[in-house]
């Protein structure tokens, strides 16, 4: 294999990292964040707690946000130096753009188990009627805030993640060209 095919062949890896990075991000954040919705919703009885936090949220939903932020940023802790060697950017930006997006899906996923439409007037959207109405269910705004803030994240990781990919590129074929003089003839 040529050095021009082993450039092409590690440009592709390199993408395939990115993506499997993406989806694996994307199903941890998902998965801690739909099993504590059920959790939340099928066996604690949120009844009794005191909404003492901004009067939206009790003592446990900081475990609930403690939880996500661990699990968006657990693919960064983990390769944190190959992310600072690297320049790997982009997994922080998908870290902060899981952080918003699970706490959302955790959202959903308590109205889903107890197959319970979102009323107008329910604690999730943030003044009454704050949302748009389907019919059956109300979609609170701040979702559409997390969804566009989340593809923003996830865009601009990628952005960061090809440019990162053309620089180790061309920083490769200059290595190559450098050699390539170094050891011709004079």
């Amino acid at each position: 294999m040529s050095e021009e095919e082993s450039y092409l062949w590690r440009g592709i890896k390199n993408k395939f990292n990115f993506k499997l990075e993406v989806h694996t991000q994307l199903f941890l954040v998902s998965s801690i964040a739909i099993c504590f919705g059920i959790m939340e919703s099928l066996f604690i009885d949120t009844a009794p707690f005191n909404l003492v936090l901004f009067g939206k949220w009790s003592y446990y939903h900081v475990g609930l946000m403690f939880l996500i932020i661990v699990g968006s940023f657990a693919m960064s802790i983990s390769n944190i130096q190959r992310m600072v060697r690297d320049r790997k950017r982009y997994m922080l930006l998908m870290g902060i753009g899981s952080v918003p997006y699970g706490l959302m899906l955790e959202d959903i996923t308590w109205f889903a188990a107890r197959w319970q439409p979102i009323a107008k007037n329910d604690w999730t959207m943030f003044k009454d009627g704050w949302g748009i109405y389907l019919g059956f269910t109300w979609i609170p705004f701040w979702y559409i805030v997390v969804i566009t803030f989340t593809l923003m994240m996830f865009s601009w990781a990628n952005e960061c993640a090809k440019r990162g990919y053309e620089a180790y590129i061309i920083r490769r074929e200059y290595e190559h060209n450098v050699r390539k003089v170094a050891m011709s003839p004079i």
